[in-house]
């Protein structure tokens, strides 16, 4: 369907950014268990979540393309 991103890469967005720091920020992202995830909560990763936000966030300002890419 539309909705579906496997092996196709996704413009992430200043809003994108926004969105998921907000979710981030208030431990919204839902867990996700399997082979390839493990059994993580989602907040053990906050840090390096916000750490990727502030990266992406800077590239976009220098001009950058952010890419999100999945396989599953």
């Amino acid at each position: 369907g539309q909705d579906e991103f496997n092996c196709v890469d996704v413009d992430v967005t200043e809003n994108d950014l926004n969105e998921l720091e907000d979710a981030v920020a208030h431990g919204e992202l839902p867990s996700t268990a399997g082979f390839f995830f493990g059994n993580v909560p989602p907040s053990d990763y906050k840090d390096e979540d916000m750490e990727f936000i502030r990266v992406a966030r800077k590239h976009i300002a220098d001009g950058y393309k952010v890419l999100y890419s999945s396989w599953w």
